[in-house]
This record gives structure tokens, sequence and C-alpha cells, in this order.
């Protein structure tokens, strides 16, 4: 349980109410059912549903499958091959390329900033062909700098391979 953990974009504290609905979310090797903590605000009443680093919000697939799609169209891979390899519908890889095109330099910042602050080291230093794969690296840094800081393991970070597409790092 998140709450008490988490702050509220009001500044309140978050206490425990509940779950939400279940969720099927569908990862590289599995399908899973989840169900999210529901926490409420205590100073303005609100109620949010907090979820697992894996997910994303509105989504049914796992942060595993998205950054795979992403990973591989950094490395020059197209929508329909992707899709094809993860056995994801077109229509979802194209969106979710698109929406990372479009929100690149969103991701982007907010990674460089966090590596600097916990890790400069670790900061991305030679250019992606492209935003999308800035903000890639990025996060991925961010990620790696993070556990390095908080704790953690590097081995349960998001996947280095795109399935049957490449064979390693």
């Amino acid at each position: 349980m998140t709450a008490g953990v988490l702050r509220c974009p009001c500044g309140g504290t978050l206490r425990a109410w509940g779950h939400a609905r279940n969720r099927t979310v569908r990862g590289l090797d599995q399908v899973r059912q989840v169900r999210p903590d529901r926490v409420r605000c205590r100073s303005c009443q609100g109620t949010h549903v907090v979820l697992a680093a894996g997910l994303l919000p509105h989504r049914g697939y796992g942060l595993d499958v998205i950054g795979a799609a992403l990973l591989g169209a950094a490395r020059g891979h197209g929508h329909r091959v992707l899709a094809t390899r993860l056995t994801v519908p077109v229509e979802a890889v194209r969106c979710w390329l698109r929406r990372a095109r479009a929100n690149s330099e969103v991701l982007r910042r907010p990674g460089v900033q966090t590596v600097v602050a916990v890790d400069p080291e670790l900061l991305p230093t030679r250019a992606s062909p492209t935003r999308s794969g800035d903000a890639l690296a990025a996060l991925a840094a961010t990620a790696l700098a993070v556990v390095r800081r908080f704790g953690g393991y590097e081995r349960d970070l998001w996947p280095c391979t795109v399935p049957k597409l490449d064979s390693g790092c």
C-alpha cells in the first residue's frame, strides 16, 4: 500500500481508500490481472488510483511491451515489424510511437534533470539520430542512476532487447 508515502497534487497526505477495478495487463512474457490501490487525500478529499511502476495509465500493455516497441523504433524498426514481433495490433504500436515522438522533449527533460541530480556521470554523451532515441537514452540513464543510488537490482530494469529482433544489447 502506498498510503502515507506519496502526496496528492494539492500537497495533502494520502490514505488507503480500497482498490480500483481489476485490469488485464499484457506483458512480454505473461498476461496478468492487476488491482491497483486507490487512495484518498485528507485535504482535498480527492481520490486517486496508484499504479505500480510497470503499469501505464489507460494502457492494456505493460511498460515492458511499450518500452520494447519504443526501443525497437529507436533502433530503426518500423511499426508493422514491431507489431508483428510483439504480437500487438499495428494501430497500438503506431499510436505509441507517434505519442512518444510528439512528447519526446517532455520525456527527455526530466530524465536529464534527474540524472544530473543523482549521478551526472551516467548522463548520455552522444546524441541519438532521433529525438525519441535521446528521450529513451535519458530515461534509461535515469533508471540506472536511481537504482544505483537508492537501491534495487539493475537486472530488473527495463529489458534491453526487443524480442525476436535483437540478439542482445
